[in-house]
């Protein structure tokens, strides 16, 4: 009987352990296409994010004041790697740097993400702050806001999304003067 209840234990126990865990998708923005071989000179991205984004869970707002983060959809690194390694691939890939960096020693894009999300009514957003920095002085800084509607449900649309919306960031860059 002992033996029984010992081995109906061990069962009960290893089912519970064995319960199956949902996968995890992840995402990563894409890498466009080059221009050139090697990075432009003189210009260099940093980008910071707000604390709530730092999070590798993907992000959609559900109501004004109320934020879910995915379980199940996460962003391969982190949201200010990416950004910045898919803005400075953009402007590579542009084939030359905005107006008024070309006659400057160093030339320093400082942009701070405020929002980079969607939300369960399908929209996705990117705010925050840009700042050109010119031989280490501030030379224009300006807010931002960018918002899209997705074309279909789902995280995939989500970053499809929120790609189109830093396109726009890319274009925005070069009208700074």
């Amino acid at each position: 009987m002992k033996l029984l209840k010992l081995g109906m234990l061990i069962f009960l126990l290893s089912a519970c352990a064995s319960q199956i865990q949902p996968s995890v998708n992840y995402y990563v923005l894409p890498k466009p296409k080059l221009a050139h071989l090697s990075p432009l000179s003189g210009m260099s991205v940093t980008v910071s994010v707000a604390d709530y984004l730092k999070s590798k869970k993907i992000l959609v707002v559900k109501a004004p004041h109320q934020l879910i983060y995915s379980t199940q959809h996460q962003w391969a690194e982190s949201i200010s790697i990416g950004v910045e390694r898919y803005l400075t691939r953009q402007i590579d890939a542009k084939g030359q740097l905005p107006a008024i960096c070309n006659d400057k020693k160093a030339c320093r894009l400082e942009i701070h993400l405020e929002q980079f999300n969607g939300s369960i009514s399908g929209n996705a957003y990117l705010s925050g702050s840009i700042s050109l920095m010119l031989d280490n002085k501030l030379n224009n800084s300006q807010f931002f806001y960018f918002e899209g509607q997705q074309t279909e449900v789902g995280y995939s649309a989500l970053i499809e999304q929120l790609v189109l919306l830093l396109n726009q960031l890319t274009d925005s860059i070069y009208s700074l003067e």
